[in-house]
């Protein structure tokens, strides 16, 4: 074992660059825990700080005020336009309403245009959330009233529908009330950690020894061919199981019981196949190239183009239908879609026979990555006859 051995002893020698992709996926697996655990907590709607600027002072435009002090935070500001836009510039207020004179009479007759006017930051959350509700308010106001209610009732059934909490309950159909979005977002970036890791790792050792100068005088000893390709094999996968074992274990860490369920199971399954892949890719860049000198290059922009392109990085919920058309040519996209199905998230179900399907179209890409190792490493030797 004389060429495993030394294949063993130059992968010690490359560990500092894996080392350091490890050390920081641990610690943004620490941070993501963190915030996906402050993120599970029930939906609340947000109170905004709203002043209302009554020029029409009649029963309607009160009953507006009040239900607008229901749902926010009624501040004071004075009926000036500097103190206006300086209020909005420092915050003290995220909407400044002008309820203009004759809104009363307006609304009664049914005529809902020009009935407000206001300040508030273009483009922004708050206020198209404003805008909302009180579009929403006007027209269902104005749809009583034409029914032939008075405006005193419409407005106070308006203001009691509208102001009605709706209660939102968050329904999980795993076998786990863990955070969704911390186990997502753990095996999510191993698409990306996990090539990264065993190239850096693996690939420098395996060009060392698979060297034009190396190999031959590695041929004149009582070593077969065959016994120097197995050993290396062997190598390289102990190597890419042992990176697997890593990052296993780190899921019990950070995931706890969540690992020993079915979702556990599925999730470590599909991050082994993945592995596996990594590991084709890694001899398969290994054979290709005949020196370190590009090994980085080519090592970043495939981890990194797969993993912008498959999902890995940015939701796959959240990418184009061109992105995603060239992603499912890539392993990271299939490998992304089994983690989303396993976890359901990104809009995908808990399916087992696409979640198969994903991690089935994973294993033929390794598959046709050792395919392309052999016939690369054929051609090689002939050339070199």
């Amino acid at each position: 074992m004389q060429v495993f051995k030394a294949f063993m002893k130059i992968v010690l020698k490359h560990l500092n660059i894996a080392f350091i992709y490890i050390v920081v996926f641990f610690v943004m697996a620490v941070i993501m825990a963190n915030v996906g655990t402050s993120q599970t907590e029930q939906f609340s709607a947000s109170k905004l700080n709203v002043c209302v600027i009554d020029m029409d002072n009649s029963a309607a435009s009160k009953k507006l005020t009040e239900y607008i002090g229901k749902n926010h935070n009624l501040v004071d500001i004075e009926n000036n336009k500097d103190d206006i836009l300086n209020a909005l510039y420092y915050r003290t207020a995220d909407y400044v309403l002008n309820i203009k004179e004759g809104y009363e009479k307006n609304l009664s007759s049914g005529n809902t245009q020009d009935l407000l006017s206001n300040y508030k930051v273009p483009d922004s959350y708050n206020a198209v959330f404003m805008d909302s509700q009180l579009d929403s308010y006007v027209k269902y106001a104005s749809a009583y009233i034409s029914g032939g209610m008075s405006v005193e009732k419409a407005l106070d059934k308006v203001s009691d529908e509208l102001s009605d909490e709706v209660k939102v309950e968050t329904l999980s159909f795993n076998d786990t009330a863990e955070p969704q979005d911390t186990r997502y977002m753990y095996f999510s970036y191993l698409g990306y950690i996990m090539v990264m890791v065993i190239v850096m790792a693996v690939a420098p050792s395996f060009m060392a020894m698979t060297n034009k100068k190396i190999r031959s005088r590695t041929n004149c000893s009582a070593i077969t061919s065959s016994s120097q390709t197995i050993q290396l094999v062997i190598g390289a996968a102990i190597c890419g199981t042992a990176v697997f074992i890593m990052f296993a274990l780190g899921g019990f860490v950070f995931l706890g019981d969540m690992m020993f369920t079915t979702t556990g199971l599925l999730m470590v399954l599909n991050l082994f196949v993945y592995t596996v892949f990594s590991i084709m890719l890694t001899l398969f860049i290994s054979t290709l190239l005949e020196n370190t000198t590009a090994l980085n290059m080519i090592a970043n922009v495939l981890g990194l183009g797969m993993s912008f392109l498959g999902g890995v990085f940015v939701n796959q919920s959240l990418l184009s239908e061109g992105v995603l058309s060239v992603g499912r040519f890539l392993p990271s996209y299939w490998y992304v879609r089994a983690v989303n199905i396993t976890a359901g998230a990104c809009g995908e179900v808990f399916d087992l026979g696409q979640y198969f399907i994903s991690v089935g179209i994973v294993f033929g890409f390794a598959l046709v990555m050792m395919a392309l190792t052999l016939l690369t490493a054929k051609i090689k030797r002939k050339s070199s006859v």
